[in-house]
């Protein structure tokens, strides 16, 4: 059975004043906190979860790059207005930009800033996870501190409860996959991994020649079950990461995903090895 939150009927004036709040407490500056480990120095910058380096390899002669996928919250485009239409435009230095990194850790991912990096190493491997599961983390924690407020607005509000847990579900869920990273952040040391390959986070790297147009670096949202109605059981959710890097004369896709995972679920990576030429091409686009 399906029944919808129940939502008050407020006045229209209050309804406006409370989106009002959501809209200033999801500007990308209402909420700073640096989310790596270890120590820190300087303010909390605006981090690309995307390098610069890499958007400079795809942009026009203007410095412009095109957004092609629909953002959960307008937060990381600083140009992006209420009902623009996707895909957008805006300069490189604007866009996909977060308040979850300090100098110290911005430096630390210095060693991803080459588009043309050392794929063999492990340590850059598990960084490239990393930053997008931060700017994710980050991401979360802000919607969850303005969905908070707005419940303390309307207490009695389905509809808000709701979103509060769903938001606090997703930053537990990415707690868990940024700790287990920071265990692994310098592999040839790690207790775990013992000098050799990683046993905690997995990486399958593909190669797909042509002329660069695409640079990602993304992880999902941290939920890490959902109720399934219909046989009325719990389903456990693979999370995983992807990193596109602009090279050359070609792209080097990567996607990531934490070991533990795999007794429940096949790594799209171990998936998409099986394919070849352009249907594998196709599947990763």
């Amino acid at each position: 059975m399906i029944r919808k939150l129940y939502d008050p009927d407020l006045p229209q004036n209050e309804r406006n004043r409370i989106a009002q709040i959501a809209v200033e407490l999801t500007k990308r500056k209402a909420y700073r906190e640096c989310l790596g480990v270890g120590q820190h120095s300087g303010a909390v910058e605006g981090g690309h979860v995307t390098p610069r380096s890499w958007l400079r390899k795809i942009c026009d002669e203007n410095g412009k790059v095109r957004v092609f996928s629909r953002l959960p919250i307008n937060v990381f485009g600083a140009g992006l207005k209420e009902g623009d239409n996707f895909p957008f435009s805006d300069h490189l230095n604007n866009i996909l930009v977060g308040s979850f990194t300090c100098r110290n850790h911005e430096e630390m991912f210095g060693l991803t800033d080459n588009p043309e990096m050392d794929l063999s190493d492990s340590k850059i491997l598990n960084l490239l996870v990393y930053k997008p599961i931060m700017a994710s983390l980050w991401q979360h924690k802000l919607l969850l501190q303005q969905a908070e407020v707005q419940l303390a607005e309307v207490p009695n509000s389905e509809l808000f409860q709701e979103e509060v847990e769903l938001y606090r579900q997703q930053v537990i869920g990415l707690e868990h996959y940024k700790q287990l990273t920071e265990g692994c952040m310098n592999p040839q040391s790690c207790v775990n991994c013992k000098g050799g390959k990683c046993r905690i986070i997995g990486h399958k790297v593909f190669h797909i020649p042509g002329t660069p147009a695409l640079a990602v670096s993304d992880f999902s949202d941290g939920i890490r079950t959902r109720i399934n109605p219909r046989f009325r059981s719990v389903e456990y959710i693979m999370n995983w990461g992807v990193t596109v890097l602009p090279q050359n004369n070609e792209h080097k896709v990567i996607f990531h995903h934490f070991m533990e995972d795999e007794e429940f679920n096949i790594p799209v990576g171990q998936l998409l090895a099986q394919l070849q030429g352009k249907r594998l091409q196709g599947e990763i686009s």
